[in-house]
């Protein structure tokens, strides 16, 4: 996230999930998040759906889980992915392929 929302300080949490089976994984930052001008403070508005938020959209999905993206109110973004807990079953269409 670093890298590419131009972050100085960055956040990242692992909590269990509210539902007591799974792991929430959260990463937040002070950067300008996905879309934004380089050199602008905010990325203001939702995010784009670029490559690197649908590839982390899919695998997040993939896996059962849930991905939310979005600004802070503080200013920079968070990217939290849901996680079930292992055994949990999931969707065939959802299942990994190799």
């Amino acid at each position: 996230m670093v890298k590419h929302a131009r972050a100085t300080a960055v956040d990242i949490r692992f909590t269990p999930a509210e539902d007591g089976g799974g792991l929430v994984v959260e990463v937040a930052d002070d950067g300008s998040g996905p879309g934004a001008a380089p050199g602008s403070s905010a990325g203001g508005g939702p995010p784009q759906e670029t490559l690197g938020l649908v590839s982390m959209r899919e695998r997040t999905q993939r896996w059962g889980g849930r991905l939310v993206v979005g600004p802070r109110p503080s200013g920079g973004w968070t990217v939290r992915v849901t996680l079930p807990a292992a055994g949990t079953p999931v969707p065939p269409d959802r299942k990994a392929r190799r």
